[in-house]
């Protein structure tokens, strides 16, 4: 059987995509597994260190603000479909699944014109515009919030899977956190921030913590910061500040840390759900859906993580993390809080649910 994957733009997407590929190859290790994406995202990097195969395509987010290169950008996408279309119909593809973002249309669209099974994975607590694009026509939705049901119209809701959001299978492997501490050079008895923005990097988050590393240092608190891909910063940090562009062993750093800060994508919530981690989120700002602002107050209002706005980060977020990194008792109640959000089999239950709906066991 053959599955193509629309997925990626940023880890947030790819990386539940990629554990749902995992899992389809535990089932069966003769499935074939295509990812397609844009070579100079992180998806075309990643894919193929997975072992899976990458069609690149070459598309861009449209916005008719932008004149003509709104034209070329909606010409790529239509390139992007034909494309797809072809490769659906040259290697018999089974099924397409889709993590949502402009990257999951031409895929989607692609499977709608070929009638083969579309299976569709919001991330977030409410859709986004190309999940919401592709409900109509899709065989499935598999959501990461028990809520997100919600924000679907009720016909369909006979098409909505609660499952979580699934992890890459590097978290099924637990380390002790003072192990954790020592193996990346961090002191196991002063608190430890992990802190970081995505895989692309937070501009707001990186300058909070370049104009307060000095006052977390005095105060003996280390820090893991990871600034994003691209984003070099060249600053001379005390010995318990280490910068870091882009972390792939992200099980470690989250067992190693005490307190988390970061943006509030769905797949951090789901690491830090099941690594049982007390967090500060601080949702992206520019989100088109105010998605990262749901997920984030979702959370909040559960006492499961603590919320701040963007706008607020120079004059609220330092005390904040003092106040909280030292309160042993708070630590406590949002880790016990978060991890009722961990779902650790969602990558399993994706895809015994996509071969079920694809009738896999007959065809066997």
């Amino acid at each position: 059987m053959h599955f193509l994957f629309g997925a990626g733009g940023t880890g947030g997407h790819l990386y539940p995509a990629l554990a749902v590929a995992e899992a389809l190859r535990k089932i069966d290790k003769n499935f074939k597994i295509t990812f397609t994406g844009r070579l100079d995202k992180i998806e075309g990097v990643k894919v193929k260190e997975f072992g899976f195969d990458f069609l690149p395509i070459d598309i861009r987010p449209i916005s008719f603000s932008q004149g003509f290169s709104a034209i070329k950008n909606l010409v790529r996408f239509y390139s992007a479909i034909r494309k797809i279309t072809k490769f659906i119909k040259t290697n018999n593809c089974n099924a397409v699944i889709v993590g949502g973002a402009y990257i999951s249309i031409p895929p989607g669209i692609s499977a709608i014109r070929n009638k083969i099974p579309l299976f569709l994975m919001e991330s977030n607590v409410n859709p986004g515009k190309a999940i919401s694009l592709l409900t109509a026509r899709s065989k499935a939705i598999f959501t990461s919030f028990q809520n997100s049901y919600e924000y679907f119209p009720d016909k369909f809701q006979n098409k909505i899977y609660f499952a979580g959001n699934p992890l890459r299978s590097s978290f099924d492997n637990k380390i002790n956190q003072n192990d954790a501490k020592i193996k990346l050079g961090f002191s196991p008895v002063e608190p430890l921030i992990l802190v970081f923005g995505g895989s692309l990097g937070a501009e707001s988050i990186n300058n909070f913590i370049t104009n307060n590393y000095e006052k977390f240092a005095e105060k003996s608190i280390n820090i893991a910061w990871q600034t994003g891909l691209g984003k070099n910063l060249s600053i001379n940090l005390p010995s318990g500040i280490k910068i870091y562009s882009f972390i792939d062993d992200m099980a470690s750093f989250y067992a190693a840390a005490d307190l988390v800060i970061s943006r509030s994508g769905a797949s951090t919530i789901s690491e830090l759900s099941i690594c049982k981690k007390p967090s500060i989120l601080i949702p992206y700002p520019s989100a088109s859906n105010n998605e990262q602002l749901r997920n984030a107050e979702t959370l909040e209002k559960k006492n499961a993580a603590i919320c701040v706005l963007d706008k607020d980060i120079h004059s609220n977020l330092f005390n904040i993390v003092i106040n909280t990194i030292f309160d042993t008792n708070k630590l406590l109640e949002l880790s016990e809080n978060i991890s009722q959000f961990a779902m650790p089999g969602a990558a399993q239950i994706i895809a015994n649910k996509i071969l079920e709906n694809i009738n896999y066991e007959s065809r066997k």
